[in-house]
């Protein structure tokens, strides 16, 4: 199921805030009540101050948080426009039209188009995947194929560099064994040592003095049985 929505928040709004912190609470309501529907929320949302990297919005440390900004953080949304959007002479260009979905792997692709007449806004074009079954060809599934093909290159070679490694130490064993049995050392598992214990403000650092300390602690906390009224006399408990 798809939960659609077009959003137009206007530049000149006399209450700025406000109007964010109306989007925001639409989204929860969304999330809260569709959990397990695609949102897709689409529109011009006239945030300036807004950059996206990797489909997450950030704004200067100087301005004021920005209420959308927290309401795709906690609830993993992720915003699809990567390029500006308002090309305006004389104005830094801006991503001001966005497209957000909870369910990035459906959005195929999101571009934009060249200008129509008069306006200054390109428009936004997403691919989107109906299907319940994700494409193979989705961005998201391309990005993790690069991955796992780097990361198999990266295992083989770390593989082929240690049996390169192991094989110069066989061979220059009998001129340098320092480092052959350094290596070998290395490879065994780690040895662990009772650290020095303190007793009395008093330091002990000779092992038998540790050993003698530990004994005395494991001793004192061990419950000591009265074991003549515990167990009736051998004779006793033969005739029972």
């Amino acid at each position: 199921m798809f939960v659609l929505s077009s959003i137009y928040r206007s530049p000149s709004s006399l209450r700025q805030l406000s109007s964010q912190i109306a989007i925001a609470e639409m989204m929860q309501f969304i999330l809260c009540n569709f959990p397990k529907a695609t949102l897709l929320m689409t529109g011009d949302f006239n945030l300036p101050n807004m950059f996206w990297i990797d489909g997450q919005g950030m704004t200067m440390p100087s301005l004021q948080q920005n209420p959308l900004i927290q309401v795709l953080a906690h609830n993993f949304l992720y915003q699809t426009v990567t390029v500006p959007t308002r090309m305006c002479p004389g104005q830094n260009p801006s991503t001001l039209d966005l497209v957000i979905t909870n369910d990035p792997e459906r959005v195929i692709r999101t571009q934009t188009l060249s200008l129509i007449g008069s306006s200054d806004h390109m428009p936004v074009l997403s691919s989107i995947q109906l299907n319940s079954k994700p494409s193979k060809y989705t961005k998201q599934s391309l990005i993790y194929k690069k991955y796992k093909i780097a990361r198999n290159l990266l295992r083989k070679e770390t593989q082929k560099l240690t049996v390169n490694y192991k094989k110069h130490l066989a061979k220059i064993a009998k001129e340098n064994p320092k480092l052959f049995w350094k290596h070998i050392s290395l490879c065994k598992p780690g040895r662990y040592s009772v650290p020095d214990l303190e007793n009395n403000s008093s330091v002990s650092s000779c092992a038998s003095k540790k050993a003698n300390l530990l004994n005395q602690q494991f001793a004192s906390v061990f419950s000591k049985d009265d074991l003549q009224s515990a167990l009736p006399p051998a004779e006793q408990a033969c005739t029972q």
